[in-house]
């Protein structure tokens, strides 16, 4: 089971320790009913933030609902863990960040 909380912390563990595979688990969906979370991995691609060049690695995660088709995130990750963007699939919203810490620059 993975809780809406777990779900970043999960995401991040799977980027640090290479995420080679599909995985599935059990979690809650928005009608509080047991439901199936897949995660797969995305192709990585190369960045610029602040004029550096920088690796990103993708996991799409989708929540199964019932009878309606799933929900699908694309989330890609710097090569520290941190998130660098995440769209909903379908949706006009996009979130991305603009500038890193200097730690990535070392």
């Amino acid at each position: 089971f993975v809780s809406e909380g777990a779900n970043l912390v999960l995401q991040r563990l799977s980027i640090a320790h290479g995420m080679h595979s599909r995985m599935c688990f059990k979690t809650f969906s928005t009608d509080n009913t047991l439901t199936s979370v897949t995660y797969s991995p995305l192709e990585s691609h190369t960045i610029s933030i602040q004029n550096v060049t920088l690796e990103t690695v993708g996991i799409e995660r989708s929540v199964e609902n019932g009878e309606e088709s799933a929900t699908s995130w694309k989330i890609y990750f710097l090569s520290d863990g941190h998130m660098y963007s995440r769209a909903q699939v379908g949706s006009p919203v996009y979130m991305k960040i603009k500038r890193c810490s200097g730690e990535l620059y070392t």
